[in-house]
């Protein structure tokens, strides 16, 4: 096993480790705002839409 030679070694491993987990987080955050935000527009368009019994399709 290798030691670190410098002093501030296991401080260098915590913040690598505490901004993996910032960045994870911040992640998991943007990913849930952006499913949110296409789900709302699947609800507008959806709602846009004609019903299906009022089509105004006429029959030949």
């Amino acid at each position: 096993m290798i030691l670190p030679r410098k002093k501030g070694g296991a401080l260098d491993v915590g913040f690598y480790y505490m901004a993996n987990s910032m960045g994870r987080l911040i992640g998991t955050v943007l990913s849930g705002l952006a499913s949110s935000l296409f789900l709302l527009a699947t609800m507008v368009i959806s709602t846009a839409l004609p019903a299906h019994g009022n089509a105004n399709i006429s029959p030949h």
